[in-house]
């Protein structure tokens, strides 16, 4: 089967629309066909030419009124902020009390414009105008807030949703959004004292326990709170057809919380054989690149990329991302040499993204053996 993996730029304005149109189609093992513009987020930066955030549609992330998304999609793709800014500024006059304007005007800040400062200036107006609707600023804090977060995106959310708790805990954002505030800002034991009950309070409410388990799962320090995790994960999925979320979610919560390699290792297999059905290259890419699990599954990446290499004779393509897999999993060596076998057998029709990476790994290779070399001075 050919490829659908798609790292090369448009070549027109017509491209594009069309591009967005065909991503509607295209949701098979929940991979949108990606645009190109280098700008991934942790931990593959440079590595790959896809702005994977657009592979999550920021119209869909948000779920935006399709008379926007097109144009808005669109000039995310081509990194206009002015005119995404624009339609946030327009959405906000518009809806002063819908979290939807200040939360594409946060992310198009921090991911566009590259200024977080000035997006965290948004995060301190949404939260001011949105803090007599409860789920409209948890909407915000989970959606934009918690997009890439640090210290100070935490310490925000923190302030954001304290006030709101008390009156609150019946909105399932809203607890949410403030457990994950207080484990970000290191209160793991106040988080866990106030949230003792949560998985009994959500009990029957199945999408809500997997969102809670996915919260854990996403926030940093989250690995403490791995028994509501699991607890949530479970009685969650429970009585639900089997699917591939679900499998993702529950190697997350296996290797990422509760540290349990083997089981892990079962589930990926599990997701691999899966994605066999459709085209596991496309698959593992997506996996390494999408912002909603770009650096989360690096041993699930690994999995996959054995599996195709058990084929042998992989296309030049393959071996790209079966390189970045390698790379991505401390395996230099070996990632160096299967892109430099990459670049040689795709010949002059080498795209230079592939060709990128193999720099990107010359480079790091090249720092590696001097700080080695520092080392053997010493």
């Amino acid at each position: 089967m050919k490829s659908l993996r798609y790292d090369a730029p448009f070549n027109s304005e017509e491209a594009r629309v069309v591009h967005v149109q065909l991503a509607v189609l295209v949701s098979i093992v929940f991979v949108f066909v990606a645009p190109a513009q280098e700008k991934v987020p942790k931990p593959v930066l440079v590595l790959v030419e896809i702005d994977e955030s657009t592979s999550n549609r920021v119209s869909l992330r948000l779920r935006l009124d399709p008379e926007r998304s097109t144009e808005i999609d669109i000039a995310w793709m081509n990194n206009k902020w002015a005119v995404v800014g624009k339609h946030a500024d327009d959405m906000i006059a518009d809806a002063e009390k819908n979290h939807r304007g200040y939360a594409l005007k946060y992310l198009a800040l921090l991911e566009l414009k590259k200024d977080r400062k000035l997006a965290n200036r948004v995060a301190v107006q949404a939260t001011k105008n949105l803090g007599g609707e409860p789920r409209e600023l948890a909407a915000f804090v989970n959606k934009a807030l918690y997009a890439d977060p640090t210290a100070v995106e935490y310490q925000l959310a923190l302030m954001a949703t304290t006030p709101l708790i008390a009156d609150s805990r019946e909105i399932v954002s809203v607890r949410i959004a403030h457990l994950c505030a207080l484990v970000g800002c290191g209160k793991v034991r106040e988080a866990m004292v106030t949230n003792r009950t949560i998985v009994d309070d959500l009990s029957g409410k199945k999408e809500d326990l997997i969102a809670l388990a996915t919260a854990i799962c996403d926030v940093n320090g989250g690995r403490a709170l791995g028994a509501i995790a699991r607890r949530a994960f479970d009685l969650g999925r429970k009585d639900r057809p089997a699917s591939e979320l679900l499998q993702m979610l529950e190697y997350r919560v296996l290797y990422d919380l509760e540290g349990n390699r083997k089981a892990a290792t079962k589930v990926g297999l599990e997701l691999v054989e899966a994605a066999k059905e459709s085209t596991l290259n496309n698959w593992l890419w997506y996996l390494m690149t999408r912002r909603s699990t770009a650096g989360k599954y690096n041993s699930l990446a690994l999995i996959a990329a054995r599996e195709m290499q058990k084929g042998g004779n992989l296309a030049y393509g393959n071996m790209d991302t079966v390189a970045l897999a390698l790379f991505e999993n401390g395996l230099l060596d070996e990632a160096l040499a299967l892109q430099e076998e990459a670049v040689k057998k795709g010949g002059s029709g080498t795209s230079a993204g592939i060709r990128r990476r193999l720099e990107v790994f010359r480079a790091a290779k090249k720092k590696r053996d001097a700080k080695k070399g520092e080392t053997k001075k010493r």
